[in-house]
């Protein structure tokens, strides 16, 4: 008769407002959970996204500074780089610099009748 008495107590409970009201305030709390982890989660999307794009970035590189590794450990390498970076010749070589001609055009331009009197003005 005890544990009649004792299911019939916690059926009693059970149906009670506030066994009603806590498990609204549980249930409550557990979405409340469940929800405020989607931010979290869509920003460390994002964050692995990042890193993926930079890690791609950083391959490429490694790839290129390793294919220059390659070129510069041959001596043809090295002495095209050396002549590309400071203009280097061996003994005996000629070297031709091409010299931009835009000046000499703009003076030739300005060599007529206009140019002479625009010469006069403007002191040059």
């Amino acid at each position: 008769m005890k544990s009649n008495i004792h299911k019939s107590s916690f059926h009693n409970f059970l149906s009670s407002p506030l066994a009603l009201l806590a498990s609204v305030v549980l249930f409550g709390i557990v979405v409340y959970s469940f929800v405020s982890v989607i931010p979290k989660q869509k920003r460390s999307q994002e964050a692995r996204v990042e890193s993926q794009n930079e890690l791609g970035d950083l391959e490429e590189k490694k790839a290129s500074l390793e294919q220059e590794i390659g070129l510069l450990s041959s001596d043809f390498g090295r002495e095209k780089a050396l002549r590309e970076k400071f203009g280097v010749v061996k003994e005996g070589e000629e070297i031709i610099v091409l010299v931009n001609n835009e000046e000499e055009v703009e003076k030739e331009v300005k060599a007529g009748l206009f140019g002479w009197i625009s010469g006069l003005f403007s002191g040059k």
